[in-house]
């Protein structure tokens, strides 16, 4: 059943199902790497955002001891001050204001150092006379008729506290008289609440959001995105959805809440950044592997048509020359009807010398009898002459056969001529095979390189330095050969390596380079249900393992890397040196044949070391 199915359809199902099973199998790796690298940037972002923004909120509440300080120092507040109530003691009624009162400085100017809820001028008995409030509530009782304790922790300094239940950031600031004795004081006053939180950001917004948290039970006081996250819920409802960086508690100024502030960015970020990247990434592989498909199907197509040809061939051969008949070509496997023709022909060929043996030997029995019955029987002359006459004949019939004997042995030998003419163009077929599977290996390791310009080029040229080693040090053709395509190979786990990472202008992360380093074991993992490519694996696995054992992914040392892999590591190395790299441009030759001298003995063999540096030292002159 399966033999009736043509070669192309085969190699074709083969080809599209091996593309799927591979695609399947990146796309599993690449959505698990890709979600680690970009949560890993997202707390990196996330970490020096919250470090920003908690330095801003920080400066934003010393900006109201700050603040408080310059008022009490301009003139248009001292000079309200000076009027004689701020000098008595009489328990007057307290003024509530809704403008910006003549001791405050301008609006604009106001707002330019912060954003003002409530202000209180206190005379020199301590007692509110003046409340100026930028807030639709109320001033709370605790801060019209503040305690002494109150007065004394928000003297000099930003307080958070709680007002009525409500957490408050409080800073007071006192003038004095020539004596030292305290004419008026300045008290500010503002919820810390959403708000407050936003105006600490000075409009330097992201998509993080930023809260404070309050108590043992860590619930939201204050959110910069109250939306998403409402305010009075506890940090344990929301934790497992986000991204937390920038835990820190409240250390400016005082404090007598037990208040932290935290960065945090929704989880989802990373889903959303995974799947846009794995949808450009699978774009362009289906487009590659439908590219590959098309192709490779082509060239099935021109390769089974010159084996129908040459099965045809054949067939007139038998019929015409040797006369045989020959069974009608069927439907199927182009490669096993040739081999079942060239069977057939074999068989009858053998059979057609059998019989003209067997025809020659029964003639010279005969001739041999004949011979004993002359010399054993006396006979008279006319049966001698009649016996000297069927010796004529005999003989004339033994001629006659051993003519055709000499006819049939030529026609053997034009069929063996033949035969050997078709396993030429047979073994010329196999070459021509063999040089498409170089070919389409060639394609796509270009395309793999291509991905980036500064490793265009780079595994022909690994693949060249790698033969030319083996050749100075004496390698089998056959040897060379593999070692020939394990250097193109040699890099076929890079295809699952983000271009972002080949092409970065600077340094690469741990994480990073940790990705990059997977691609010996991917490459060798990609090929080896290949059972042509089994002797090329170990070279691929191991060319970046070292001598001294700090090599990977195995960590093998000396002996455990075969001779191939220290050689596809030696030619690997040198070009990776002498190409331009993003982050800088090719040191040289010269540094690179240092760098070889120095590694000697501890990344690389010695031995292979030497030899590549007669190369060199061949080409240069």
């Amino acid at each position: 059943m399966f033999q009736r199915i043509p070669l192309t359809i085969k190699m074709l199902v083969v080809t599209v199902a091996v593309g799927i099973g591979v695609s399947i199998i990146l796309d599993y790796f690449q959505s698990k790497r890709l979600k680690n690298i970009f949560y890993a940037q997202l707390s990196e972002n996330l970490d020096k955002h919250a470090s920003e923004d908690r330095r801003r909120f920080d400066r934003y509440v010393d900006s109201y001891n700050k603040a408080a300080r310059l008022i009490i120092s301009q003139k248009r507040f001292l000079d309200y001050i000076g009027q004689k109530y701020f000098y008595t003691g009489k328990a007057l009624q307290i003024k509530s204001l809704e403008e910006v009162p003549s001791w405050l400085p301008e609006p604009s100017v106001l707002r330019s150092l912060i954003n003002v809820r409530y202000a209180l001028l206190s005379d020199s008995e301590g007692n509110v006379r003046e409340a100026y409030q930028n807030w639709p509530d109320a001033p709370p009782q605790s801060l019209l008729y503040p305690s002494a304790l109150l007065k004394k922790l928000s003297h000099g300094q930003s307080l958070m506290t709680k007002i009525d239940n409500i957490p408050f950031l409080i800073t007071a600031e006192s003038v004095s008289d020539s004596q030292g004795r305290t004419r008026a004081t300045l008290m500010l006053a503002s919820p810390i609440d959403s708000e407050f939180l936003i105006a600490s950001q000075e409009s330097a917004f992201h998509e993080d959001v930023m809260l404070l948290l309050e108590g043992e039970d860590m619930k939201v006081v204050a959110t910069t995105q109250p939306e998403s996250i409402p305010i009075g819920s506890t940090f344990d409802m929301f934790k497992d959805r986000y991204i937390v960086e920038g835990k820190s508690f409240f250390d400016q100024g005082s404090s007598e809440l037990l208040m932290q502030y935290i960065s945090v960015i929704p989880k989802s970020h990373v889903e959303a950044l995974s799947r846009d990247v794995l949808s450009r990434d699978r774009q362009q592989r289906v487009l590659i592997t439908f590219l590959l498909i098309v192709s490779f199907a082509l060239i099935m197509l021109w390769v089974t048509r010159n084996i129908l040809l040459l099965t045809k061939n054949v067939m007139g051969f038998s019929q015409n020359v040797l006369g045989l008949q020959t069974k009608e070509i069927q439907k199927g496997d182009e490669l096993q009807i040739l081999q079942k023709q060239f069977q057939y022909l074999t068989e009858k060929i053998i059979e057609s010398r059998k019989a003209i043996r067997e025809k020659a030997e029964e003639l010279s029995k005969s001739n041999e009898m004949l011979r004993l019955e002359i010399a054993g029987h006396k006979q008279t002359e006319a049966e001698l002459k009649k016996s000297e006459q069927s010796y004529k004949e005999l003989t004339e019939v033994l001629g006659t056969a051993l003519e055709d004997v000499k006819k049939r042995e030529q026609t053997l030998l034009k069929s063996r001529d033949a035969f050997f003419n078709m396993l030429e163009d047979i073994n010329e077929a196999y070459k021509d095979l063999q040089e498409l599977f170089l070919n389409l290996v060639s394609a796509m390791v270009n395309s793999l390189d291509a991905k980036s310009p500064w490793t265009k080029g780079h595994s022909d040229r690994v693949a060249t330095y790698a033969v030319q080693i083996a050749k100075e040090l004496g390698f089998e053709e056959e040897d060379i050969n593999d070692i020939h395509l394990a250097g193109l190979l040699h890099d076929i786990g890079k295809i699952g390596t983000y271009d972002y990472l080949l092409d970065k202008p600077a340094k690469l992360t741990e994480e990073e380079f940790a990705i990059v380093k997977k691609h010996p074991a991917q490459g060798a993992e990609i090929l080896k249900d290949i059972k042509q490519l089994k002797n090329m694996l170990p070279m691929i696995r191991h060319h970046h393992e070292r001598i001294d054992g700090k090599g990977y992914p195995d960590g093998i040392k000396g002996e455990e890397i075969s001779l191939s892999a220290k050689i596809m590591h030696v030619a690997d190395t040198f070009d990776a040196i002498m190409a331009d790299r993003p982050y800088r441009p090719s040191p040289g030759l010269e540094y690179a044949i240092s760098e070889l001298n120095r590694c000697s003995g501890t990344q690389f063999d010695e031995n292979v070391v030497q030899a590549f540096l007669k190369i060199l030292s061949r080409n240069e002159r």
